[in-house]
């Protein structure tokens, strides 16, 4: 059964969605710390450092994991509403290098494994509510990309659907949040001329929202070269063409949370197994070859559909 929510009831919800991520570890690392570095957030250097430390880490030659959780919803324009997909688990895995005190580079590779709509299990078909046909979802798998760490801000490569803007800390409560957002939009991959069925229309756009949290305790600690912290995201990103919405006017609404931890056996066993399951090249980066994203996969594994 489709439960369609209009956009009042949407914004109003989402309270009440199981976890499904078990037992996490305690945000703060806690410790008596040698030395502080107190964080100045009108001192570039010093907000480089703390970013560092959420979202990877200041020592050199270091893999940081995160794992999160996503709900996702199709917009339809036609009735102003949102109606519940699938749900997904994204895997992040990246590998830093220390260049200099001031530079931090990072080869990163993501995954997101779709399953059914608040379950953990591989979705294998999708019934998709707006066309009323079943189609085949395919993981988004994208990486090597590679990203520049500066008091500047990040530089990102060009295969990156996040283009980071800077934006506003805040410190609240013990805890530092970090906003970052981005707008990216370039020519489809796959044009509707050659995939009528699958292509979205002539343009791609990934809009994003995502929002770390640590605890400034962690972040001031001088003995700390990384910290665990909380994630939350939304996108809107255009119809991924596994949808196959032969240019349906609308885009796919993803929200959900998260934890980069420090060291992969704080992942939970739930969500690990399914990756490692289905996605055994994300723990396999030595054997990667080439530089994946979703329209490319696509593109060799499916051939376009009439409509």
């Amino acid at each position: 059964m489709t439960v369609s929510l209009d956009r009042r009831t949407m914004l109003a919800g989402g309270a009440g969605l199981a976890t499904g991520l078990g037992t996490l570890p305690p945000l703060e690392i806690g410790g008596v710390a040698s030395a502080q570095e107190p964080l100045n957030l009108d001192d570039p250097i010093s907000k480089m450092r703390a970013k560092v430390k959420m979202i990877g880490t200041l020592k050199d030659n270091v893999t940081s994991h995160r794992v999160s959780r996503g709900w996702v919803y199709g917009y339809n324009p036609d009735d102003d509403s949102f109606t519940p997909f699938y749900s997904m688990i994204n895997y992040n895995v990246t590998q830093w290098s220390r260049v200099s005190e001031t530079e931090h580079t990072y080869k990163m590779h993501e995954c997101a494994l779709y399953t059914p709509f608040d379950e953990f299990a591989v979705l294998k078909t999708f019934r998709n509510p707006l066309t009323g046909e079943d189609v085949e979802p395919m993981p988004y798998v994208i990486g090597p990309i590679e990203v520049l760490v500066t008091p500047d801000g990040s530089d990102t490569g060009p295969e990156a659907t996040i283009k980071p803007v800077n934006m506003d800390w805040t410190v609240m409560g013990g805890s530092v949040w970090m906003p970052v957002q981005s707008e990216f939009s370039f020519p489809n991959p796959l044009s509707p001329e050659k995939w009528p069925k699958e292509s979205s229309g002539e343009t791609t756009t990934w809009q994003s929202f995502i929002l770390f949290m640590a605890s400034l305790a962690d972040l001031e600690n001088a003995d700390l070269d990384a910290v665990r912290a909380l994630n939350h995201y939304q996108e809107n990103v255009t119809w991924t063409p596994w949808l196959e919405m032969a240019g349906r006017p609308g885009f796919s609404l993803s929200r959900g949370f998260g934890m980069k931890f420090l060291s992969m056996d704080e992942i939970p066993a739930e969500p690990l197994t399914l990756l490692q399951e289905t996605l055994p090249e994300m723990f396999d980066l030595d054997s990667w070859t080439g530089v994946r994203n979703n329209y490319r996969d696509f593109m060799k594994a499916r051939k376009p559909k009439p409509i």
